[in-house]
């Protein structure tokens, strides 16, 4: 099916796009064109908005989460594409389809519906490695090479599954998760440079892990949020996100990654179980962010093999935060059991 497209933009030149997006990054946090776009809402509803939103799980599940309660949810288990498959030897170039590819392919059925990112993130040489250098913090030239790159492994998968949501894992790129309280013209450049990748790509997937804690103030060396900040966070990327789907003519739906751990190394509750509110609001700031009428569709919900195993109390908190909920440790089970 052929894609409906804009005017190509990807050939503007870094100077052109940077200067006409400066005045966006304030915009985007200060008021202006942009914001009045995006609304975030601050109130949680006390029913589900239009539908029950899927929450795809690439995470250590306790044994008591069984495949009927998952299914009450709205909740499947995915799979992920690691760079060995992609790039084995990490110099930024699309390996094709080797051995490790089919045999990752051939795991993957052909009805396989489920987001499924690509996470190519390293290249020695390059700023930020390949995810930076995609995200714009290189040349404009390693910037190009990375995409066509990208483009080329998301074609094959695409390809070769047709049905499964492809899709790269935390691109839009931000870096320290400080930058989205002070968006740069970069940071926002994004949109209009990869064009043609969120043109191609089924689902965007940024990361927008628990980085802080919730607190009383903004310390951001320190590890704290206020909570009306963490909104700021939530939101601009969420714009963003929304803002490149715009641009590739909304064939990429928004899927976050999220997660139930901090990741923040520099502090010591670094991979420590954040408090499920502390999920909660992650996950419903971003969800409940909308551009031009439209919010994200689901999420991702990741965890490393050391990871606590995620419970009921979790996903709970996941499923109230991605649908508009109250946060409730006490809502009852869903009784209905989603499409899936």
């Amino acid at each position: 099916m052929s894609i409906e497209r804009k005017a190509p933009v990807i050939n503007l030149s870094r100077r052109d796009v940077l200067s006409g997006l400066t005045v966006g990054a304030v915009t985007l946090m200060a008021g202006g064109a942009a914001r009045a776009q995006c609304t975030p809402t601050s109130t949680p509803t006390t029913s589900p908005s239009a539908g029950i939103k899927p929450i795809y799980l690439y995470h250590p599940i306790s044994s008591s989460l069984t495949t009927d309660i998952l299914a009450a949810y709205n909740a499947r288990k995915t799979t992920i594409v690691y760079q060995n498959i992609v790039d084995y030897d990490a110099n930024g170039t699309w390996d094709g389809k080797t051995s490790a590819y089919n045999s990752k392919v051939s795991g993957i059925s052909t009805s396989f519906t489920c987001a499924t990112a690509i996470d190519w993130e390293h290249r020695s040489g390059w700023t930020g490695g390949f995810l930076g250098t995609l995200g714009g913090l290189d040349s404009i030239g390693n910037q190009q090479l990375a995409a066509s790159h990208a483009l080329a492994a998301l074609k094959a998968f695409k390809g070769d599954r047709p049905n499964t949501k492809w899709g790269f894992y935390s691109s839009p790129y931000i870096g320290s998760q400080n930058n989205l309280l002070n968006p740069s013209a970069k940071f926002l450049a994004q949109e209009a440079l990869l064009y043609d990748l969120w043109a191609t790509e089924d689902h965007i997937a940024p990361r927008t892990y628990c980085t802080f804690q919730i607190g009383t103030s903004t310390n951001l060396s320190g590890g704290t949020v206020t909570q009306s900040d963490l909104q700021k966070m939530m939101t601009t990327l969420a714009t963003l996100c929304l803002r490149c789907s715009a641009s590739g003519g909304y064939h990429a739906q928004v899927l976050p990654f999220h997660s139930t751990q901090y990741y923040n190394s520099s502090q010591s509750f670094n991979r420590t179980l954040a408090p499920a509110a502390t999920v909660y609001w992650h996950v419903y700031y971003f969800a409940k962010t909308t551009y031009n009428g439209k919010s994200s569709q689901g999420l991702t919900l990741w965890g490393g093999t050391s990871a606590t195993p995620l419970d009921e109390p979790y996903l709970k908190a996941v499923y109230q935060g991605l649908n508009g909920l109250p946060f409730d440790p006490k809502m009852p089970r869903p009784t209905q059991v989603a499409a899936q």
